[in-house]
């Protein structure tokens, strides 16, 4: 998390930021042309958790609408659960029992959450093996074609 907002990381990213800023403006500018209520609480949200998550994935979460909606409602239920009252944590004998099942409920949103983040790092090494066979395709091609100009060059 330093690292990520440190000077220099912070600097490296500005570009970043500005895309994010720059795809609001122009969708804020599309829909006041057409006429179009917008909910502007709603599209901040998205350009902050788009910049966020561009900044520390390398994709945006409304890249697909339907896992960015699902990720707001997990980080709702987590704010809800752990906002909520829990008799269990006041009354040391109750200490071990789930009375409300907030320890179920918990454990149903970290692993959503867990499911998501294991998403996410397939996708991200998928396609480092991607590039990594691309990469090797060139290496390849480059030296054939060396080969190629040695067999072809006039002695």
């Amino acid at each position: 998390m330093t690292e990520l907002l440190g000077d220099r990381m912070l600097h490296h990213l500005l570009p970043v930021r500005h895309e994010g800023i720059r795809k609001f403006l122009q969708f804020m500018t599309r829909k006041a042309n057409g006429g179009e209520t917008v909910n502007v609480r709603k599209q901040l949200i998205q350009l902050t958790n788009n910049v966020v998550s561009r900044m520390m994935m390398g994709q945006t979460c409304s890249d697909n609408e339907d896992e960015a909606e699902q990720v707001r409602k997990l980080v709702q239920a987590t704010a809800e659960l752990t906002g909520k009252f829990n008799l269990s944590e006041f009354i040391w004998f109750c200490k071990n029992l789930d009375l409300p099942g907030f320890r179920k409920q918990l454990k149903q949103v970290r692993d959503k959450f867990d499911e998501i983040k294991e998403k996410i790092i397939e996708e991200h090494e998928e396609a480092r093996k991607a590039k990594k066979a691309v990469m090797i395709q060139l290496r390849i091609y480059s030296i054939f074609y060396l080969i190629y100009q040695k067999m072809t060059a006039p002695r």
